[in-house]
């Protein structure tokens, strides 16, 4: 499998929780959602577990062991 990077696409399916969290407390989430239906997103950051994308005009949080590398 090839390495995610910023700028690339990632398939994350239905049901998959999107999140955001407090800048100084990473563990501590401020504000989530679930994947109404699978789709194509764009990666703006790469984290140690998670990726950070852009969706619906905001920026999330989705864990790397929830998507797929297009």
């Amino acid at each position: 499998m090839n390495k995610i990077k910023a700028g690339d696409l990632i398939y994350i399916p239905s049901e998959v929780l999107l999140y955001t969290a407090e800048e100084d407390s990473p563990s501590e989430i401020r504000e989530w959602k679930k994947t109404d239906k699978p789709g194509h997103m764009l990666v703006t950051k790469v984290y140690d577990t998670t990726y950070e994308i852009f969706h619906e005009s905001k920026y999330w949080l989705v864990d790397q062991n929830k998507v797929y590398h297009n």
